[in-house]
């Protein structure tokens, strides 16, 4: 009779267990080894594993893991300072309510019929320009914030808060 012992943990749902000492226990004795395998040697390997590197020019205002830290998915890791990405996102959207109030007035001077067409085509076509830079602001926006992609650990942090960091560049692994 072999005694195993069967640990098991539960990590946000998943129950996982380990039995590989118990097999290897168990199928010695059942070999008719002398003596039972008393230590094993294992290689955990990840089933994910990524490098998560900057999307932005720009310095690192804070990170909020360090090496060995887990995290969950979706976890804000690194936050970039964008001030200057900020205020283009507020221009943009100033100009796009410049642009709408435009186009309004253009149409409403063409239906007293003091106004063109093309002059309101072209208003309307001014909108569809700045409606765009403000996606494209936002989404800027957006990168200023780095987030988990799946549950994980820190192996490595490969910067540090306030150091300047290029698109691409490696900042946690």
């Amino acid at each position: 009779n072999v005694a195993m012992k069967f640990t098991h943990t539960r990590y946000r749902g998943r129950w996982t267990g380990w039995v590989v000492v118990g097999t290897l226990l168990a199928a010695s004795v059942a070999l008719g080894a002398e003596e039972p395998v008393t230590q094993v040697r294992v290689l955990l390997a990840a089933k994910r594993h990524t490098v998560l590197s900057s999307r932005l020019a720009g310095p690192i205002e804070r990170m909020t893991v360090n090496d060995g830290d887990r995290f969950d998915k979706g976890r804000e890791l690194v936050f970039m300072n964008c001030s200057i990405q900020q205020a283009e996102m507020e221009k943009a959207q100033a100009e796009l309510d410049a642009a709408r109030h435009t186009w309004e007035a253009r149409k409403q001077l063409q239906n007293l019929a003091s106004g063109s067409a093309l002059e309101t085509r072209l208003a309307a076509i001014e909108v569809a320009r700045t409606e765009a830079e403000v996606k494209r602001s936002r989404a800027t926006v957006g990168m200023c914030i780095l987030q988990a992609p799946f549950v994980g650990r820190v192996v490595a942090r490969h910067a540090q808060p306030f150091q300047s960091v290029t698109p691409g560049q490696p900042l946690l692994e």
